[in-house]
């Protein structure tokens, strides 16, 4: 029988990562949905959908991952599977 403990950190760790996943999910479809609407304007010389595209998405995308693993680290940590 599996420690409380492994079965609650799985469940956190499957949760989280569920959810960052969602979030990069929206993150790669945002440019295509705002590109539709904002199609005409104008910020920084570029449209503002290719914009979002190629500066915005793979920031969100960095902080995503970062965030992933600042979180996993604190996760690990609580449920005492942590590397030191």
């Amino acid at each position: 029988m599996r420690d409380f403990s492994e079965i609650a950190w799985w469940r956190e760790t499957r949760q989280f990562a569920l959810a960052i996943g969602v979030a990069l999910i929206v993150i790669a479809l945002l440019p295509a949905l705002l590109s539709s609407h904002f199609g005409d304007h104008l910020v920084l010389g570029m449209r503002f959908g290719t914009l979002v595209g190629t500066v915005v998405a793979p920031l969100a995308a960095l902080v995503a991952a970062l965030a992933f693993t600042v979180r996993q680290r604190v996760i690990d940590r609580r449920h005492d599977v942590a590397d030191e």
